[in-house]
């Protein structure tokens, strides 16, 4: 048997074979992998917060519900027809994550049998971060910094301004107040606003949010472009490349690539991540609007 299709055992010396795909791997073989130095894609799938709380030594951090086959692959350490190991708090979501896999054409998804559950009463290393304040903390500790600011700097009748109690809140004779200056809206959120929110009265509107650097931006593409062709007029496609136009992509929420969102009637419909086929995506699509 090929040693890319073998694993070592943890307890001997000698090289073990791989199991089945429907017997899953131990955390045991995985583990003498990376104890060797041999090359391994180790995925764990559970959420931040689990991972947070410990994960095994040796496992990169890929979220189900942000798990991207192509992108896994694109960027794995070992040979191409090695098996990916996957691990998760309970055997479902690691059956789920080999699903996945498979749907998108790699069937080498091996699931960690046990879990990190099983990974721990191994006695096999885990590392551990340290938590970091939570986004309400945060939120809240930043709101109270503006609003002291205000007060000491900007609030002139504040008493503990630094313009002082006694400072003339009145309007001089002869001056006119203006009101304050409403930003102008930026190139990109104007185009935005002609090109995908009105547009989208007439006709469906998918927007693209990609990247040159990504493969499956790239593949994703060539699916939309073939599904705008058989839609004609009753489907336009706004490409946004996230690297030239990183500020709108970033206020827009945009936290990875390929993101694509519908608009329909001047509001987003629906919106996916990750790379779909042609007719997965004109199934979604059909979902809001008609086909014909």
């Amino acid at each position: 048997m090929p040693e890319s299709r073998q694993y070592g055992s943890a307890v001997a010396d000698e090289v073990t074979p791989w199991p089945g795909r429907s017997a899953g791997v131990t955390p045991a073989q995985v583990h003498a992998r990376i104890a060797r130095g041999h090359p391994i894609d180790f995925i764990d799938v559970r959420t931040t917060s689990e991972w947070n709380s410990g994960h095994a030594v040796g496992a990169q951090h890929v979220p189900l519900s942000r798990l991207d086959p192509l992108a896994v692959v694109g960027r794995r350490q070992g040979r191409p027809n090695d098996p990916i190991c996957v691990i998760s708090a309970a055997d479902d979501r690691s059956a789920a994550a080999c699903d996945v896999f498979l749907r998108a054409g790699f069937p080498q998804a091996l699931r960690v049998e046990g879990g990190i559950g099983a990974w721990t009463q191994a006695g096999l290393p885990m590392q551990f971060h340290k938590p970091s304040p939570s986004l309400g903390f945060l939120k809240q500790a930043g709101i109270l910094l503006v609003v002291a600011i205000a007060v000491i700097f900007v609030i002139p009748g504040s008493p503990i301004s630094i313009w002082g109690s006694a400072f003339n809140l009145e309007t001089p004779a002869g001056v006119r107040a203006t009101a304050g200056v409403t930003p102008q809206p930026t190139e990109d959120e104007i185009f935005f606003e002609r090109e995908v929110v009105s547009a989208s009265a007439a006709a469906a509107v998918l927007v693209e949010y990609h990247a040159g650097w990504s493969t499956p931006s790239q593949l994703l593409a060539a699916e939309i472009e073939a599904l705008r062709r058989e839609r004609g007029d009753r489907l336009r496609v706004v490409r946004i490349d996230i690297d030239d136009h990183a500020a709108f992509a970033r206020d827009q929420g945009v936290t990875g690539v390929p993101d694509i969102r519908l608009w329909v009637r001047g509001s987003e419909a629906a919106r996916f991540t990750g790379y779909r086929r042609e007719a997965d995506i004109a199934d979604w699509v059909g979902q809001f609007t008609p086909a014909r």
